[in-house]
């Protein structure tokens, strides 16, 4: 996969573990790959998983993942969840879930020096969020969507 799209556009690369030396074998992948380290982002759930990989490959951008959040969660826990794995995992960004975002979540992950990101960016009010708070980088499962959304905002301005 790496030769056949590799440079040609943005990927992520999620490291799933819970296997320690996880972080290590996509490290030793991509090694061979330099040249287009600038086109990836590995991420994950897991902290430890990211600072591991850090260490082999510190010039490939990191960003933790956030899961969704538990019903007893408010906005404020997530806030101060986000901004302390993402400051133990060295990352720098944070993905959230659409239902986690609000301009006062990101405006505080940002104050931290953290960028955040959104996943799960599947229907046009989440697109919208996403524009609203002018989230850089998103990942969805319907590209076709994002597309159309894209080219209809293009349009708009």
């Amino acid at each position: 996969m790496l030769d056949a799209v590799g440079g040609k556009i943005g990927l992520e690369i999620e490291i799933k573990g819970p296997e320690p030396e996880s972080a290590k074998v996509i490290a030793d992948v991509l090694f061979d790959y330099k040249s287009i380290w600038n086109n990836i982002e590995v991420t994950s759930y897991e902290p430890l998983l990211l600072r591991e990989f850090q260490k082999e490959c510190p010039k490939i951008p990191t960003d933790l993942l956030f899961p969704r959040s538990e019903d007893w969660m408010k906005l404020d826990v997530v806030t101060y969840l986000a901004i302390h794995r993402s400051r133990l995992a060295q990352a720098r960004a944070v993905h959230l879930h659409p239902t986690q975002l609000t301009r006062d979540v990101v405006s505080e992950i940002q104050k931290q020096g953290i960028q955040t990101h959104a996943w799960d960016v599947n229907d046009e009010q989440s697109l919208k969020t996403c524009t609203e708070l002018e989230i850089p980088k998103i990942c969805t499962d319907k590209f076709q969507q994002a597309k159309l959304f894209r080219q209809s905002m293009m349009l708009a301005s």
